[in-house]
């Protein structure tokens, strides 16, 4: 299939697009914070309970989304876990064993965790480029400040 790819409608009303409309039979799964897997655990998991309030309030995440939002999390953990090798390590530039200077082993790992990071957090709506582009509703009777927060801001 050549092009980007098709926006979904949830996504298309949410921006007020009268395209969004005009389709029809697309599933629209429910919305719901599913139950982490349990190969999430540590970091993932605390970046699972700290985004699916967000995400759930904002009508990005369903049930449907196990997968992807799995996927986020654990390059999120990845990715700080890299970043902590590094300082560890000392720095983007280590010693060989040879003594000559290389780039640190961790900087791969942490390029390919950030690579995953941006582009499951871009299917997930989370970049700022897809916030641009949703205009959601306040979700009602959530139970944190999340949505009171964005408001006053």
């Amino acid at each position: 299939m050549r092009g980007p790819k098709p926006t979904p409608t949830a996504v298309l009303n949410l921006r007020g697009s009268w395209r969004g409309k005009s389709r029809k039979g697309e599933p629209q799964p429910e919305s719901a914070i599913p139950d982490p897997p349990a190969v999430v655990t540590g970091r993932a998991l605390e970046e699972w309970n700290r985004m699916s309030p967000i995400l759930h309030a904002t009508g990005c995440l369903t049930l449907a989304d196990v997968a992807i939002f799995t996927i986020y999390c654990q390059a999120y953990a990845d990715w700080q876990d890299a970043l902590e090798q590094i300082i560890a390590t000392g720095g983007p530039i280590v010693r060989a064993p040879t003594g000559f200077a290389m780039p640190n082993p961790y900087l791969t790992i942490r390029n390919q965790a950030a690579k995953h990071l941006l582009s499951s957090a871009a299917e997930l709506g989370l970049s700022p480029s897809a916030r641009t582009r949703i205009k959601a509703e306040p979700a009602k009777n959530t139970s944190s400040g999340i949505m009171a927060r964005k408001r006053q801001a």
